[in-house]
């Protein structure tokens, strides 16, 4: 899923997202990244979630929903944000961090 919307957000894609937001006039967007853990007994899974908005493509490093992810904090997008910056509010990382502090 997260390929094929990354692969669908290059510059054109990119704008239709907000074209479609701005016809709905609802620009609130969710990133949700799970990651899960399968033992002999157990399946055990992790959900983290970073709350913004989606804007017209910004410059920066990254592309895809880098460019277009307004966070709901500092006034840059992904994109614009310094490794640092990213990783503090990074959904995947903090699924990571759970998974390994998850008594296996």
């Amino acid at each position: 899923m997260v390929k094929w919307f990354e692969k669908s957000l290059d510059d054109s894609g990119a704008h239709e997202y907000n074209h479609i937001c701005q016809s709905h006039n609802n620009y609130k967007a969710t990133i949700t990244i799970s990651a899960g853990w399968t033992g002999r007994t157990r399946t055990v899974t992790f959900s983290n979630k970073i709350d913004g908005a989606i804007v017209f493509p910004r410059t920066g490093v990254g592309k895809g929903i880098y460019t277009v992810f307004l966070f709901n904090g500092p006034p840059n997008t992904l994109s614009q944000m310094t490794d640092e910056e990213r990783n503090v509010i990074s959904p995947r990382g903090k699924c990571l961090e759970e998974l390994k502090l998850f008594p296996k």
